[in-house]
């Protein structure tokens, strides 16, 4: 007996030795710490506890939240010391960040009068706790593609992305299951905001110290020429003559990884076509997903608050992981640009309904729908759309370059959601917050958003027609 159970701990050492079962494993912890690294897009399960406790107004409320969103979208910086140190410094940077900001947000929960005064101490404790989640969603996004080979690179990022969207369904659970404590009738401040900023400290230091512990790289795992029994890409090179099969995924980059000078891409059409269909289509996005809350009882529906925003993320969850593996399987037939093309087409149209029917539960469940499927397109398949226009070499770089664009749009657009909502509310004298009932409360704001959504479908297929041209090209 123990001579058949040292076999097995033999065997199973074995196994887990080989690399590529641990190239695995170690996807499977950032998948799990990828899912706290966005916790702040569950900021709209308590925006209106936060609103009533401080008794703000919606455009404060509204810069906060797009603080918190620019400090996960401010990726140049963790991006570039990913790239540049690796992912352990990086994930000890969000540690400190996240976790600390959140105990800092525990710590003001009780202080109202102070912060009444002294807002724009929150604005910088969400910007951090938003960093952090920037710090550790780079780290284990460059380290889990690098670990991969090319054909898999949409599952890759398709998964992760997809645990970001499970971490807000996952806090946004807790949240409302735990503590809500049956507030939702214009007793919202009750609310225990405290217990809810601890509790998601402490789950961020543990998840983020195992992946301090398990996450790193692999030599990278050479492509399978195209004739052998594989799915793998075969890459066009600068010399050859392209097939009229020839797909537009197997062009190298036009750009040697190796002179991708910051200088140099700020020169390439390509990535400013890039930059800006991330910008408009994921600040469209973000700030709608941070208002649902907020559309729900302006329209009188406040008790569907825990549904919509529990059910949003396990939405977007779904239309990321199936986006990843469904564009890696049909790549060579169909560009991955067609997918976010289609989706964000249809982001447009349902905006466009939305701006008149907006009060309509029906209409909000098309809402959610049609919002978190176009965002989990867009960001599963943006990165691997620029690994395969600029390389892997500075993918932390050039997609946190997007990302940073990604968040001036936001700030922006939930600054003019704001100010609109105010504009159009009035001053509750009960609890001193900012309220607006019906649909002029968003209806300019919302055909703001969808005019941008129609830029990023008009951007979209004029970087398709130059990735076609370049083809021809060759």
């Amino acid at each position: 007996m123990p001579r058949t159970f040292l076999a097995i701990l033999e065997r199973l050492g074995e196994f887990f030795r080989r690399t590529s079962v641990q190239r695995v494993l170690v996807l499977v912890a950032g998948c799990l710490g990828i899912a706290f690294a966005g916790t702040i897009f569950a900021f709209s399960s308590f925006q209106l506890a936060l609103k009533q406790r401080y008794s703000f107004s919606q455009s404060t409320v509204e810069n906060i939240a797009s603080l918190g969103n620019m400090g996960i979208a401010f990726g140049v910086l963790p991006g570039y010391l990913t790239d540049k140190y690796g992912g352990k410094l990086t994930l000890f940077i969000a540690i400190i960040l996240q976790s600390g900001a959140y105990v800092v947000l525990w710590s003001a929960a009780p202080l109202v009068s102070f912060y009444n005064r002294e807002a724009w101490l929150l604005h910088l404790y969400f910007f951090f706790v938003g960093l952090g989640g920037s710090f550790t969603y780079f780290s284990i996004l460059t380290i889990n593609v690098g670990n991969f080979p090319r054909r898999h690179h949409g599952k890759v990022i398709g998964l992760l992305d997809a645990f970001l969207s499970a971490g807000k369904a996952v806090c946004a659970g807790i949240y409302g299951g735990l503590f809500v404590n049956g507030h939702i009738n214009g007793d919202e401040g009750k609310q225990d905001l405290a217990g809810y900023f601890i509790t998601i400290a402490v789950l961020v230091a543990v998840v983020n110290t195992i992946c301090l512990l398990t996450q790193k790289r692999f030599p990278p795992e050479p492509e399978v020429d195209r004739g052998e029994a594989d799915d793998s890409i075969e890459l066009v090179t600068q010399n050859s003559e392209p097939s009229e099969s020839t797909s537009l995924t197997q062009v190298k980059p036009h750009i040697s990884e190796d002179d991708q000078t910051i200088l140099v891409l700020f020169k390439d059409w390509d990535f400013w076509y890039m930059l800006l269909i991330v910008t408009f289509g994921t600040s469209v996005q973000t700030t709608i997903i941070s208002n649902y809350t907020l559309f729900l009882q302006s329209f009188g529906h406040e008790e569907l608050n825990v549904a919509f925003t529990v059910v949003s993320p396990l939405v977007g969850c779904f239309a990321k992981a199936f986006s990843g593996l469904l564009s890696d399987i049909v790549v060579k037939e169909l560009p991955r640009e067609y997918f976010v093309l289609i989706t964000a087409a249809a982001q447009t149209v349902i905006l466009i309904l939305f701006i008149f029917y907006a009060e309509s539960v029906l209409m909000m469940i098309f809402l959610v729908i049609g919002i978190n499927i176009p965002n989990g397109a867009l960001w599963s398949l943006s990165p691997v759309i620029t690994v395969e226009i600029f390389g892997l070499k500075h993918l932390g770089r050039n997609w946190g370059f997007f990302q940073a664009g990604s968040c001036i749009g936001v700030v922006v657009l939930q600054r003019i959601y704001g100010a609109l909502y105010d504009y159009y509310g009035y001053i509750d004298a009960t609890t001193g917050e900012t309220k607006c009932f019906g649909r002029k409360c968003f209806m300019l704001s919302t055909t703001v958003s969808a005019v941008l959504s129609a830029c990023s479908v008009l951007l979209l297929i004029g970087l398709l027609e130059r990735k076609y041209n370049a083809l021809r090209k060759r």
